[in-house]
């Protein structure tokens, strides 16, 4: 099995994190590798991806601990609930 971004396999950490710093370097940008993980798991659940397989995608050995600690509800998506909600009692209530 062949990795997208590494065909070789997965490098070190040493060596992601060297190419993250050379590659921040380059866009101006500054981030950590937890801020990039933290970023990929809110992300995996704004998109509708299941928790069981964010959890798995993610490699936590517990549920809890993808959906207590790495994700985040984005505005965003507060939004489109608040409106569902509205939209609902809305019907029931006319």
């Amino acid at each position: 099995e062949e990795y997208v971004f590494f065909p070789e396999g997965l490098p070190t950490m040493r060596v992601f994190e060297y190419a993250l710093r050379k590659f921040q370097e380059e866009i101006g940008l500054s981030c950590t590798c937890h801020n990039l993980r933290h970023s990929y798991a809110s992300m995996l659940l704004s998109a509708n991806v299941d928790a069981r397989s964010a959890m798995e995608l993610l490699g936590h050995a517990d549920i809890q601990t993808t959906l207590n600690i790495y994700t985040a509800v984005e505005k965003s998506h507060k939004a489109a609930i608040a409106g569902s909600l509205n939209d609902y009692v809305k019907k029931r209530t006319e």
